[in-house]
């Protein structure tokens, strides 16, 4: 399946903000 790149962007900076955000909770809720 072939992207363009607009949603292959897209696609990264959803999966990185979705990580950052899976470690910040994982921080805070220590």
């Amino acid at each position: 399946m072939l992207l363009t790149q607009d949603e292959g962007v897209k696609s990264f900076i959803s999966n990185l903000t979705a990580q950052l955000s899976g470690k910040m909770f994982s921080l805070f809720s220590d």
